[in-house]
């Protein structure tokens, strides 16, 4: 029994709005997971003593979306009177105690390949480049 072709031009018309009907397609909904999280996640604060135990560092932590650096908040604090001594923030790397009364903050600078060194003026300017990236914070 052969359908005509009229009637077998209907019938994958109907199949194929039925077919197309029952399909759902998901919205992307990256746009709405972006407004819904944060931009920035926290982590906990981190406390650290100087060699001398005089004065604690207190950093906060951060990470914002799409940027590889962490964000410091940190605190400089002297242990017997409370007093802060040093505050501010700092997008890099680390902050670490240098000395006593000193912070060591490394700059986020990237992928960097240092080129090939040839000779030791080469060896002594390329140690230049990386001591730029490190600031020394004295109070």
């Amino acid at each position: 029994m052969l359908l005509s072709g009229k009637k077998l031009t209907f019938f994958f018309l109907v199949l194929a709005i039925l077919f197309f009907s029952q399909c759902k397609t998901i919205p992307n909904n990256d746009f709405e997971y972006e407004k819904r999280s944060p931009k920035m996640v926290y982590k906990p604060n981190v406390s650290r003593l100087n060699s001398d135990r005089t004065m604690r560092l207190s950093i906060v932590k951060s990470m914002r979306r799409g940027d590889p650096a962490t964000h410091f908040k940190y605190t400089v604090q002297n242990v017997k009177t409370g007093e802060i001594i040093k505050e501010g923030s700092f997008r890099g790397m680390s902050i670490e105690w240098h000395d006593n009364n000193s912070l060591k903050l490394t700059s986020y600078v990237g992928m960097i390949r240092l080129p090939e060194l040839k000779t030791l003026n080469d060896s002594l300017s390329a140690n230049d480049k990386i001591k730029s990236q490190i600031t020394i914070i004295k109070f």
